[in-house]
């Protein structure tokens, strides 16, 4: 019975002992699963943090890329008004020079230097109002409407500036034709007196003729030429406006283009009828000498 007991006693011991292990492996298992799930949370919240931190830098990136933003567009819009002011300079300039010639006009009519002259200054004071408008502008869209109103709603040298050179040309044409008209007078004068002396003044009274035809038509293309344009506007971006000026300086071109070869024409004529009339004194001089000879 002892023996049995004892027996029984060893194997619910060995039993237990057998168990023991077991139960000291659970612990270990949860305790490692707690220490576990304690670094697991230390690390999320590790995580967490350097994802905080990972968000600060992006908003830190963020806002270094918008200043780098911010400050590539303040440059942008600095270069673009001193450009801008570099075309403004450049076309009031223009229109100074422009002015200038309209004071040296002599022969287009006191209606046509006043309508040039207004012009001149009202795109004078219209570009300085523009300039510093765009000196004020600090929305980028806004400065570059303005901008791009410098070449569509002004047209200074696509209008304004051929405006004044066509007239001006003219002029020039008007006052080459009187002074050849003045000559076209004074060899008349000569070819009169030739026929009166008894030459044949037929080549040189044709010449006369002709020279005279030509000048006529110098300044008749001269004064088309300038009203064709003097009443041109700019077309502020209209196509059909902008097409209307453009052929209507063509068209004044082409006449101030006829006009000169019409002077150059003129001047060949007077230089043939003074050649004409050398000859004729040449012949008298030959004449006289012969028959002074003679007797």
């Amino acid at each position: 019975m002892t023996i049995k007991t004892t027996t029984i006693a060893a194997g619910i011991l060995l039993a237990f002992g057998a168990a023991l292990p077991v139960f000291a492996l659970d612990v270990s298992v949860d305790g490692t699963a707690d220490i576990n799930g304690g670094s697991a949370g230390a690390s999320a919240g590790a995580s967490v943090k350097a994802h905080g931190r990972t968000g600060l830098s992006a908003q830190a990136d963020g806002a270094t890329t918008g200043a780098h933003a911010s400050a590539n567009l303040a440059t942008r819009i600095e270069k673009a008004k001193d450009r801008a002011k570099e075309e403004i300079a450049r076309r009031v300039a223009a229109l100074g020079d422009l002015g200038d010639k309209v004071g040296g006009m002599a022969k287009v009519t006191a209606d046509v230097k006043t309508s040039i002259s207004g012009t001149v200054q009202t795109q004078v004071s219209a570009l300085s109002a523009l300039q510093a408008k765009i000196e004020a502008d600090t929305d980028i869209d806004t400065l570059k409407t303005d901008i791009k109103s410098i070449t569509q709603s002004y047209r200074i040298f696509m209008l304004v500036l051929p405006q004044g050179r066509i007239t001006t040309a003219a002029d020039h044409v008007q006052v080459t034709a009187e002074t050849l008209a003045a000559l076209a007078g004074k060899l008349s004068t000569r070819i009169t007196e030739a026929q009166g002396t008894g030459k044949d003044v037929t080549a040189a009274t044709a010449l006369l003729t002709d020279m005279n035809a030509k000048i006529a038509s110098a300044k008749a293309q001269a004064d088309a030429a300038v009203s064709l344009t003097a009443s041109l506007k700019p077309d502020n971006g209209d196509k059909a406006a902008m097409d209307a000026n453009k052929a209507a300086l063509k068209d004044a071109q082409a006449k101030l283009k006829i006009a000169r070869e019409d002077l150059k024409a003129a001047r060949k004529d007077a230089g043939d009828i003074v050649k004409a009339l050398r000859g004729m004194r040449t012949d008298a001089t030959a004449t006289a000498s012969t028959s002074v000879g003679t007797q």
